[in-house]
């Protein structure tokens, strides 16, 4: 049943629960349903693909626990969805594309990782309770093609990870994540490093010139 993008689709997941036992995918993004992310779990156990971005279902990462043995691909992206990671202690073995972003869920990347050790997809741009290093999952994330974790609360990456993980995971194609920048006074530094150095290359130059004139 994929509803999404229709934004005349609206009511409460009451009104569909009667066919959510047989239900392998939902999809209400970008709808105006309402309701809460347990009643859709509860009642379709099923469920292996479930898209709910931007829409109004709340909840919290827990609820998920009903699906979690079949679930392949989960959106909750710009969402009130909300809880801790950690506090859900189910694996998602089949779990391949999970988005969390812009969402109010806490935990680490490590978390994530534990709970969907086969992510191959995972976007969690503008949600702040994301935290940890892509360092910490450099040796877990084997299948991982995609992550971007931009605006969130997951540290900067230095060149030097940043080399060491794409070395390490090549198959990760796609990679967003907040390297380390240099700050304003080791800009300012090196900008007056080079215009030093490029004052004393012109004088050499000028200095140069001169003596040939005059040997001419």
């Amino acid at each position: 049943l994929d509803l999404r993008f229709n934004k005349g689709v609206k009511g409460t997941i009451h009104d569909i629960l009667p066919s959510l036992p047989k239900l392998l995918k939902l999809g209400l993004s970008n709808t105006k349903v309402t309701g809460s992310l347990s009643e859709i779990t509860n009642a379709g156990a099923l469920l292996e693909v479930l898209w709910l971005a931007s829409t109004e279902i709340t909840g919290t990462f827990q609820d998920l626990a009903p699906i979690s043995q079949n679930i392949m691909e989960l959106s909750l992206n710009h969402t009130c969805i909300s809880g801790r990671i950690a506090d859900l202690t189910v694996v998602a073995p089949k779990l391949e594309k999970l988005g969390l972003r812009k969402t109010q869920v806490v935990g680490t990347l490590a978390e994530i990782f534990s709970f969907a050790p086969g992510l191959q997809v995972l976007t969690l741009n503008g949600s702040d309770g994301i935290s940890g290093s892509i360092m910490d999952i450099i040796d877990d994330c084997n299948t991982l093609e995609e992550l971007r974790c931009k605006s969130t609360s997951v540290v900067s990456t230095s060149m030097e990870d940043l080399a060491h993980f794409k070395s390490a995971n090549p198959q990760c194609k796609t990679l967003e994540v907040q390297e380390e920048g240099i700050n304003w006074r080791q800009r300012c530094e090196t900008a007056e490093n080079e215009l030093a150095s490029l004052k004393a290359e012109n004088k050499r130059l000028q200095e140069q010139q001169l003596r040939l004139e005059k040997d001419e």
